[in-house]
């Protein structure tokens, strides 16, 4: 593309006519603002007084342009949809890491342990009423039983959390979702997710990107939680077996004890739904996550204002370390 671009541009000693704290010093041309803002940027003298250095995959994209100056394709970084997805999941993941997960293993440790019983704790060996083997066998059913309500108070503890957490992450990525098919008038005051999933057809595009099943997934074990039916059950075994306990469920029983819980469950939906999301933008959208990183205005001009920061205050001081 490099014979087809204007040869008028300017040149080395032109720019040199700018002040260091003047964008154009550094290659950015900046006209307008708002919806009217207009970037151009000269990729050659960007580097050498930005002092960066453009990776393989933005010189792929920079070099393919007809003229001297590569025009960034978008204002912010979320004006790119597969961004404002993939930060919620960050952000849920980050609080899961930090918060969630955190809590669940403060709360099962703050559940007291049972002492171990012994044939010698028996009152009634002690009083001489029962003999040893009596006193074995009351140790032994007293032990059981200890360990079966503090198994039952654990797992109240740790599926109540997990559910929580899997109900509310849900519910995030719907709010998400919501919200970005709203601002691109693909829906008005109704959303159900065949309307993300491009229609009820099994056969959609959508359907057949690589990570669907990961959105799909969460949904269903979703579902389950919240109606704890026989139809939702069925729908989360015949899709996600693995998920699901091997003791059948029966209708109006709570849901989230026939779910197999795990940290890894957790991570791979969130993963899953990350990745589904990068998909499912490049499909709808058009957008290249990859791009979305870095093709856009700010990302170039806050280069230049960080490097304009390190000349004109070194020392990185704020307004207020000026206040006497």
């Amino acid at each position: 593309m490099k014979k087809e671009r204007k040869t008028k541009h300017l040149n080395q000693t032109s720019y040199e006519n700018f002040s260091y704290e003047d964008t154009r010093y550094y290659g950015l041309w900046i006209r307008g603002k708002g919806e009217t803002l207009e970037t151009k940027i000269d990729p050659k003298r960007f580097q050498s007084a930005a002092r960066y250095t453009f990776q393989q995959h933005q010189l792929e994209v920079i070099n393919n342009r007809t003229s001297h100056y590569f025009h960034p394709a978008k204002t912010h970084y979320h004006d790119y949809c597969c961004n404002h997805f993939v930060d919620e999941l960050r952000d849920i993941k980050k609080d899961w890491i930090e918060n969630f997960k955190p809590l669940i293993d403060v709360a099962v440790k703050r559940i007291e342990k049972p002492r171990q019983l012994y044939p010698g704790d028996y009152s009634n060996l002690q009083m001489g009423i029962s003999s040893s083997i009596a006193a074995e066998a009351w140790a032994r059913q007293a032990n059981w039983k200890n360990a079966q309500e503090y198994r039952v108070k654990v797992a109240e503890i740790v599926h109540g959390l997990y559910s929580q957490f899997i109900q509310q992450m849900a519910s995030r990525v719907e709010a998400i979702t919501v919200k970005t098919l709203t601002d691109h008038g693909m829906i008005d005051d109704h959303f159900d997710r065949n309307i993300l999933y491009g229609g009820i057809n099994k056969n959609t595009p959508v359907r057949a990107l690589p990570h669907f099943s990961s959105h799909d997934k969460l949904y269903c074990i979703w579902n389950f939680l919240k109606h704890n039916s026989s139809s939702t059950y069925k729908s989360l075994k015949d899709r996600f077996s693995e998920v699901v306990i091997e003791e059948e469920f029966e209708q109006g029983q709570a849901a989230l004890y026939y779910v197999k819980f795990s940290e890894e469950l957790i991570l791979d939906l969130i993963d899953g739904c990350s990745e589904f999301f990068k998909e499912y933008c490049a499909l709808i959208f058009n957008e290249d996550y990859s791009q979305a990183q870095w093709n856009y205005h700010y990302y170039f001009y806050n280069i230049v204002r960080d490097e304009i920061e390190c000349l004109v205050n070194p020392l990185g001081l704020e307004w207020w370390d000026d206040l006497d």
